[in-house]
């Protein structure tokens, strides 16, 4: 059956409204309206249309991309709930235990984070050496949190983030390890904000744009 609305548009609208939120390095409102296209892809899970659906459209990529685009805007809670969705459609999927653990990161538990990055550590890529290189950062490991850093680096040469926003978070904290190693004189490191636009300490400061 014929259906107005149609996931494939919502899955690349969605998308369009992320790559801008990277493009420009600000956009609240490009994440809101991105949650917005991929929770309309999940709400069609089950229906019929006339054209083919792509692959994960209404369930595990549709609830990946709302992970991410709720962890950028600190919505985390929603964040969790969204990639463990995505994992109950597609377990093992790298991308979702990426953003869990990213997700336990942003919500200070560094360690939580390490245990989930752990067994993605061998898979190559710069995704989960850079968190885990943030999660020794926060447990105060420096020599850990350069070694990965320097890991991440590398990997980031030779391939891309399945995650665009976590290239600006290499770049801060490769930034913010140079001042360390600088000595006494560098001024105190504060907790880098990872994101190019505000964060937004709480869900209920995103939810009250909505």
């Amino acid at each position: 059956l014929a259906h107005e609305e149609h996931p494939n548009l919502h899955l690349l609208a969605g998308v369009a409204h992320e790559r801008r939120v990277v493009t420009h390095g600000s956009g609240l409102d490009h994440l809101i309206q991105a949650s917005h296209h991929y929770e309309r892809c999940l709400a069609l899970a089950g229906q019929r249309f006339a054209t083919e659906v792509m692959d994960g459209a209404t369930s595990w990529q549709a609830a990946t991309r709302l992970g991410t685009v709720r962890l950028q805007a600190r919505d985390l809670e929603r964040a969790r709930d969204a990639f463990t969705r995505a994992l109950e459609d597609r377990p093992g999927l790298r991308e979702a235990e990426l953003g869990l653990a990213e997700t336990c990161l942003e919500a200070g538990d560094a360690e939580a984070a390490l245990t989930r990055l752990e067994p993605l550590l061998a898979d190559p890529g710069p995704d989960a050496w850079l968190l885990a290189a943030r999660a020794a950062r926060k447990l105060g490991s420096l020599a850990d949190a350069r070694l990965f850093a320097e890991r991440a680096r590398d990997a980031r040469n030779a391939d891309r983030f399945l995650a665009p926003h976590r290239d600006g978070a290499l770049a801060a904290l490769e930034r913010e390890l140079e001042r360390l190693e600088r000595g006494p004189e560098a001024p105190p490191a504060a907790e880098t904000c990872v994101f190019a636009w505000p964060c937004y300490e709480k869900a209920e400061d995103l939810d009250a744009l909505m």
